[in-house]
């Protein structure tokens, strides 16, 4: 789950940042 931003970016760019935040 470490590189959901580079996957999540595309679609959850902002959602990805703050979930990754918030674990």
């Amino acid at each position: 789950m470490a590189h959901k931003k580079a996957a999540g970016s595309t679609r959850n760019g902002r959602d990805s940042e703050s979930k990754r935040l918030g674990v």
